[in-house]
């Protein structure tokens, strides 16, 4: 087991500026952090009632569910708008944020992003996995939840989660929200790699495979990351009764569980703080997390490790 203290910053939840760094680490998801382009250059902020002045212009919000960093092309990311689903992709270079287009994504809930391609979870019935070309309908799709006992319909609105690429080769790993379980596929020979379900809670009292979403339940892995070696994934364990008593608190955990591409749990990052979110620096070989304290203040930590000694 790796046991790490974490160092950092502090970024202040209404702060109208940020560290470049943090642009170009894209350590920003899930819908609590609304990026305003416009003529001030760029302001990232909390959602809040309303927004800060630089922001009364009459340009344009995004809602973001999901921030994707171009694993091809550095300083290329792109924001999944909630309100337009959409994919807007843009750069950031020398603190300028500029905007490079955008996509829409009707047919996916969850996609990653490799240049003009995109993968991930479908969510119109036809399968469970799909990829294609920005803006155009998938061109492959295979693959159902017939594992969990639930179809293609149900499966993507109950078994929700993150979806991570390999960064050179054709696949991506699957990390279940609701449930502690992952899948590896490789999307070009249209083939699930391995599967493993770690924890039954959120299904009926008998072991059958039927999702059941009961108090009890416990919640699975709230964030994943990717490098060549394998997968960082953020994981929770605890009980939906545990969040229903504690409104507007944002999920949160404090082990990170490493698996390679092969599906191998390799090793367990250990921290004493919260942490809702995470990204793997390549060039720097860092993994970054984003760090909630006691004063509701978000600290991004660090820590230099080398995934491919485990």
């Amino acid at each position: 087991m790796w046991r790490s203290r974490l160092s950092g910053w502090i970024l202040r939840p209404k702060r109208s500026g940020i560290p470049n760094c943090y642009v170009r680490r894209a350590i920003i998801c899930c819908g609590l952090i609304t990026i305003w382009i416009g003529r001030c250059r760029y302001c990232i902020c909390r959602r809040e009632r309303s927004l800060p002045p630089c922001a009364r212009a009459g340009d344009e919000v995004l809602n973001i569910q999901q921030i994707l960093r171009d694993v091809d092309t550095a300083g290329r990311f792109a924001a999944v708008d909630g309100f337009k689903h959409r994919i807007v992709c843009l750069s950031a270079e020398r603190g300028t944020l500029s905007r490079e287009g955008e996509y829409p994504i009707d047919a996916f809930s969850t996609v990653t992003l490799s240049g003009d391609s995109v993968a991930g979870l479908l969510c119109d019935g036809s399968a469970r996995y799909g990829a294609g070309s920005l803006g155009e309908p998938p061109t492959v799709r295979f693959g159902d939840y017939s594992a969990f006992g639930l179809t293609n319909e149900a499966g993507w609105g109950l078994l929700q989660g993150h979806v991570v690429r390999h960064p050179r080769a054709e696949r991506i790993a699957w990390f279940g929200y609701y449930t502690a379980a992952c899948e590896i596929v490789d999307f070009e020979e249209r083939r699930t790699l391995c599967s493993h379900l770690f924890d039954l809670s959120a299904f009926d009292a008998h072991g059958k495979l039927y999702v059941t979403m009961r108090p009890e339940s416990r919640v699975g892995f709230i964030g994943a990351t990717a490098c060549e070696e394998g997968i960082f994934a953020l994981y929770d364990g605890k009980e939906l009764s545990y969040y229903m008593n504690h409104r507007g608190l944002k999920p949160h955990g404090t082990t990170i569980c490493f698996f390679t591409w092969d599906g191998r749990y390799a090793a367990r990052l250990c921290s004493d703080s919260r942490i809702w979110l995470i990204a793997w620096n390549e060039e720097q070989r860092m993994l970054y997390v984003c760090l909630l304290d006691g004063d509701a203040e978000y600290r991004i930590g660090r820590m230099a490790l080398e995934p491919s000694r485990w």
